[in-house]
């Protein structure tokens, strides 16, 4: 017999030139939230956020849509986990924001490949050198310190 069932959803959309909107959202039995940040394409960073709390488990969780405004100006680099736990987490924050943020706002790098072989704006070997920059050290299929391979 299943108890608990979380689910998130990702969308990220291209409606302004060089911004992503991203939207998550976290539904479950005691939750329905809905996070939407702008973020720019190059050089990743926050322009500007929104939470929806439409289901929380206690009245105060409402207080946490004031939070997302506190990541205006963060670039998604190095560091960027600790501070978003520092900023959104807690006892006057929620783990709950702090996922949302850290599955949802990574995604803008490898979106930003599609964009880019989408408009044209790079060539595919210009997106390959792109993304093995951004990547590279970040996991095991991006070895730091390699370099880039010519059939990947």
């Amino acid at each position: 017999m299943q108890l608990f069932a979380r689910d998130y959803k990702i969308n990220i959309s291209w409606e302004e030139e060089g911004i992503f909107t991203v939207a998550c959202s976290l539904t479950d039995p005691l939750h329905d939230l809905i996070l939407t940040q702008r973020v720019t394409i190059e050089k990743p960073t926050i322009l500007s956020g929104s939470l929806q709390v439409i289901k929380a488990p206690h009245k105060e969780c409402k207080q946490l849509e004031l939070l997302p405004q506190k990541l205006n100006g963060i670039p998604l680099d190095k560091g960027f986990t600790k501070t978003v736990i520092s900023k959104l987490g807690g006892p006057q924050g929620c783990v709950n924001l702090v996922n949302m943020v850290l599955v949802s706002l990574p995604l803008v790098i490898n979106t930003a490949w599609l964009y880019y072989a989408h408009t044209g704006q790079y060539s595919a070997e210009e997106i390959k050198r792109i993304e093995h920059d951004q990547m590279s050290g970040v996991c095991l299929g991006y070895p730091p310190n390699t370099p880039l391979a010519k059939n990947n």
